[in-house]
């Protein structure tokens, strides 16, 4: 949800300046909070990591037997 909103304030700041780009991050009162601090494998604790690869697995081999058939 917030990634529209982080690339176009950082839009703002590269086409204007980074101070109107804060400035319309505090007029839409932009201040995220998520609920968790799984956004990342850094971050993701151990057990929402193995069930994300598990949830994946699927997709996973499929994704490297096609990589595998480009390469040949």
């Amino acid at each position: 949800m917030t990634a529209g909103l982080d690339f176009g304030l950082s839009m703002v700041a590269e086409l204007r300046d980074q101070i109107y780009a804060e400035c319309s991050q505090l007029m839409s009162e932009y201040d995220p909070h998520p609920p968790f601090n799984a956004g990342s494998m850094k971050t993701a604790p151990i057990d929402v990591k193995q069930a994300m690869v598990e949830l994946a697995a699927g997709f996973t081999k499929q994704a490297e037997a096609l990589a595998t058939s480009f390469t040949r």
